[in-house]
């Protein structure tokens, strides 16, 4: 069989074509034959048609979207004649010291591929970069059924290949490349490539006293996750000390336990909560057999890291008291902040499923004995993106209050269907890289950046990645926002503004939803974010540097629903002090009209924009709109570009002008809702949208001179004739 991928950086295998191989064993292929139906009505002749176009490709440069490999995708496979067939293979395939002998025959043979400059500047330790290991492979000839019936049997290698391949989505798409392979009568395998690694692997153990190891290094050594901020404490916690658990009170407590939080998704269905009806008996007792399976895990796993106390807001806060709900919700920075560890159930889709979900054959990196020129050497082996597949893909991550939960915490222990992985401001590891990640297979993690950097610093990521997971109630929008937005306004201070900051506030209105969903409820005013569903992006780093403005926020309010400043709201209003604002009307779903004086227009008078609802009745109706540019000017990029005679070179900068999208309430003048936003380059160092907006940047800011101030000052709510600013003299308000 014959299969190759281009070599992913992402993991630590690819596939090669090698025309020399052996047969299978007859036992294995008499095996394989039974597991497969007979790929889909095409005749021998497709078939034949098909093996001569696959063994025509340059095996290099194969990818899964060719044609080639996209037709099998229509085959069917024998799903249970597969399981049997792995069951009856398993027998022949022995496996010594955690190593079949395929492997081990590889492991002793390692050809020479280490590149001495590459190497972790913080660790000292190699690592595949842009040197040599990622241009030499070394290859295996496998068979998709030989591998999974040698993983059966507990070879950590062919479990570590495996599992990357489903990972990776190639696993069915190899097992229908082999039948049809087998079907005709072609024998030959795979031929797997691994790229050597180096990192740190200790070999497994049981993964709680793993948990124990990282606890105990984290709370004796990481000063920056032991900083003892003056939190206060959770109003209740359940005491798991004795043999059944209860719940406490802990008003007049002068010592501050230890305890720990529990972050899980509750899924649909019934379980035990606390209510006003069984309060008084929690304080007794807590029937453990009733528990769901999730929270019986979690109290396992407290106990086991020596900690006495917990909290679960389902038997922490008393539901269908919406009193007790809001106090206690505006509490979750102390919960979480002041918390010694975060017990995560990252990939339990309800709360009966558990903490432990690792499949027993899962081997998520490993740690081999190899042998290059003679000399004994320890290799380790792991697939880059096993951080994203623990944590902000896993099921838990599309839970919104989970990301406040995870961040706040010092430190929090992920247990699901890849196994155990920790957090903490200074390492992360998992139980097959339990010693840490080494430093380059951090790069790119935003919520790393933000446990140690700080919330504020990085607002426009934390919008991002809260934006894009999911609430159960519509109005918990800024309320499973609020423990990260307290914890941000410590660090920076500053005034508070329904998932924004006034101190920021021109450069946050420019935000833009590229998916945009339905209008919900209404639960925050239209210039948040926070009023729409869908993921928010910024284009925080250019919008950041941009010097010119044609508006300024002159004042801010919001009302809040209770006490908490940073939870539910009521109303809020903005009032901008601003140059113009241009009228123009919808003429599609993604295009505005300006009518110009002079018919120098981009596009005919066709600006692209984007809005933040998909059904707003106003872009249905083709009514009047209005454009309010905020911030423009250069974005701090640049390219170099060469000159007419094609050697002289001149640095272009990047241009930008980007504003919001307003209709008018229909009520007091110059009274708006905000329903979209708009950004117009010109010499844009990359193509971020399928649009070319680089030809609407001068003809949107000439149009904007020509026609803003030509607008009747009716539209406005106020016109400043003794202006500060006399190029910003009118003033509108949003709601």
């Amino acid at each position: 069989m014959e299969q190759d991928q281009r070599t992913n950086h992402e993991n630590a295998f690819s596939f090669e074509r090698n025309s020399n191989q052996n047969q299978l064993d007859s036992k294995y292929h008499l095996a394989i034959q039974k597991c497969f139906q007979k790929p889909r009505d095409m005749g021998l002749y497709g078939l034949q048609k098909w093996h001569h176009t696959y063994n025509a490709a340059d095996g290099r440069f194969l990818q899964s979207q060719d044609p080639v490999i996209q037709e099998v995708q229509f085959d069917k496979l024998e799903r249970n004649a597969i399981e049997k067939c792995i069951a009856e293979l398993a027998k022949g395939v022995p496996v010594t010291n955690g190593f079949c002998g395929d492997c081990q025959n590889l492991f002793d043979n390692w050809p020479d591929l280490g590149d001495p400059e590459s190497k972790d500047p913080h660790t000292g330790l190699h690592w595949p970069g842009s040197g040599a290991d990622w241009k030499h492979a070394v290859a295996r000839d496998c068979h998709t059924l030989v591998l999974e019936a040698a993983a059966w049997n507990g070879c950590r290698f062919c479990a570590f290949v495996v599992q990357a391949m489903r990972d990776t989505g190639l696993l069915d798409t190899v097992r229908r490349i082999e039948a049809r392979l087998e079907y005709i009568g072609n024998t030959t395998t795979a031929s797997l490539s691994v790229q050597n690694c180096a990192d740190t692997y200790d070999e497994r153990r049981d993964v709680l006293e793993i948990a124990n190891s990282w606890l105990a290094a984290c709370s004796e050594n990481h000063e920056d996750c032991n900083k003892r901020n003056q939190y206060a404490l959770p109003t209740r916690l359940l005491s798991v000390a004795g043999d059944v658990p209860l719940l406490v009170l802990t008003a007049g407590w002068e010592t501050r336990p230890r305890y720990s939080t529990l972050s899980y998704c509750w899924g649909n269905g019934e379980f035990l909560k606390l209510t006003a009806e069984n309060y008084d008996s929690f304080l007794g007792k807590i029937p453990t057999e009733e528990l769901p399976k999730t929270f019986r895990d979690a109290i396992r796993i407290t106990r086991a890291l020596g900690l006495e106390y917990l909290w679960i807001d389902s038997l922490c806060i008393i539901q269908g008291s919406p009193e007790d709900w809001r106090r206690e919700a505006s509490l979750m920075s102390s919960v979480y902040g002041g918390s010694f560890i975060s017990i995560a159930a990252a990939s339990a889709v309800n709360v009966h499923q558990g903490c432990f979900l690792k499949p027993p054959h899962l081997v998520d990196g490993l740690r081999a004995s190899i042998t290059v020129n003679g000399s004994k050497l320890v290799r380790d082996f792991r697939t880059r993106n096993v951080y994203d597949m623990s944590t902000i893909e896993s099921h838990l991550a599309t839970r919104a209050w989970a990301l406040q939960e995870r961040i706040l915490a010092p430190r929090t222990i992920h247990f699901g269907n890849r196994g155990a992985f920790w957090e903490c401001r200074v390492m992360t590891a998992n139980e097959f890289l339990p010693d840490g990640f080494p430093h380059h297979l951090r790069i790119g993690m935003a919520n790393d950046r933000l446990r140690k950097v700080g919330f504020s610093s990085w607002w426009s990521e934390v919008v991002s990645l809260y934006s894009a997971a999911n609430l159960t109630y519509s109005k918990d929008k800024l309320p499973a926002l609020s423990g990260i937005a307290q914890r941000s306004y410590h660090e920076r201070g500053g005034q508070y503004l329904a998932g924004m900051w006034r101190e920021e506030i021109e450069a946050q209105l420019c935000w833009r939803v590229p998916d945009p969903q339905k209008r919900p409820p209404w639960r925050a005013p239209s210039w948040s974010w926070a009023s729409v569903d869908g993921r928010v992006v910024y284009y925080s780093q250019q919008v950041r540097n941009l010097g010119d403005t044609y508006g300024h926020v002159v004042d801010a309010e919001v009302t809040f629903l209770g006490d908490d400043p940073f939870g539910e709201v009521r109303g809020g209003c903005l009032r901008i002090r601003c140059s113009g604002i241009l009228a123009a009307q919808f003429s599609g779903a993604k295009t505005v009209k300006i009518e110009s004086d002079d018919g120098e227009m981009g596009a005919n008078g066709h600006f692209p924009v984007f809005q933040d609802c998909l059904d707003d009745e106003w872009e249905k109706h083709g009514g009047t709109v209005y454009l309010l540019p905020l911030l423009g000017g250069k974005t701090g990029f640049g390219r170099w570009v060469s000159g007419d005679d094609g050697e002289k070179r001149e640095l272009v900068n990047e241009m930008l002008v980007c504003g919001i999208l307003l209709r008018s309430t229909g009520g007091a003048a110059g009274e708006f809702y905000r329903i979209g936003t708009f950004n117009f380059w010109r010499d844009q160092m990359f193509s971020r949208t399928d649009r070319k907006e680089s030809e609407f940047y001068d003809a949107f800011l000439r149009t904007f001179e020509q026609r803003a101030k030509a607008l009747g000052e009716g539209v406005y709510a106020e016109v400043i004739e003794d202006s500060e600013y006399p190029d910003e003299r009118y003033i509108i308000s949003i709601i």
